[in-house]
């Protein structure tokens, strides 16, 4: 079980390297949808724990170069969109990830990674992590749509939740999802992520089943038949 929790946090930061894989290749750092070298090895370098703080490292560069310049995006829950309509997904996410963790028994406020005698739901917010570039792509998508054609000004169709927005964001649940190489929707996926971590806990099992990003996959793979021939 410790294996697989301590391992999450090194899966968080991968899939932070990885988010931009999923997005439109107009937010991609590559144009053939490669996840930045850099968020890659600060992926590799990523310990049990997160000592070396990784993942804030990693969020930092992605947030910086997720969205268009002119934008001049700054991760704030509060601050100027496209973070509202983040947040709006991400709080839909959670809710879902709660909901399951109650349902394969587990208590939500039991973190991992997070700690916080404030927070009801800190294990939520460790095992969410894996999904939130899911959110982040439908973002990515709307923010594409609405501020595209207009570049070098704030686009008054992201600084609301408009219904057609919300509409968009609530069928974040219904995201196609792929584990160990079976697709299912995400309700369905974040099901069996907390049933895995639940079977960790109780000794069953050592692997916390989590959804990886095919792009950074390749990658790595690609690395390794690399290093071998070199």
């Amino acid at each position: 079980m410790a294996t697989s929790v301590m391992l999450l946090v090194a899966e968080i930061v991968s899939c932070l390297a990885a988010g931009l894989g999923y997005t439109t290749t107009s937010f991609c750092f590559s144009t053939f949808g490669v996840p930045d070298k850099s968020l890659v090895n600060l992926a590799k370098e990523a310990k049990s724990g997160d000592s070396d703080n990784m993942e804030a490292q990693a969020a930092g560069y992605y947030w910086k170069n997720i969205f268009p310049a002119f934008i001049n995006f700054t991760r704030d829950r509060n601050g100027a969109p496209p973070n509202n309509l983040l947040s709006y997904g991400y709080a839909i996410l959670r809710a879902i990830v709660a909901r399951s963790l109650i349902g394969s028994g587990i208590l939500p406020t039991l973190g991992i990674h997070h700690r916080n005698q404030y927070n009801a739901y800190c294990l939520a917010d460790d095992i969410m992590e894996p999904y939130r570039p899911y959110v982040d792509k439908v973002v990515c998508n709307i923010v594409e749509t609405q501020c595209i054609a207009s570049p070098g000004i704030a686009s008054p169709g992201i600084a609301e939740l408009t219904p057609q927005i919300k509409k968009q964001l609530l069928a974040i649940p219904a995201m196609d999802v792929t584990i160990d190489g079976q697709t299912s929707p995400m309700m369905n996926a974040i099901q069996r992520t907390t049933a895995s971590l639940a079977k960790c806990y109780e000794r069953q099992s050592k692997k916390n089943i989590i959804p990886r990003n095919e792009v950074i996959d390749r990658h790595r793979s690609l690395a390794k038949i690399n290093g071998q021939n070199n």
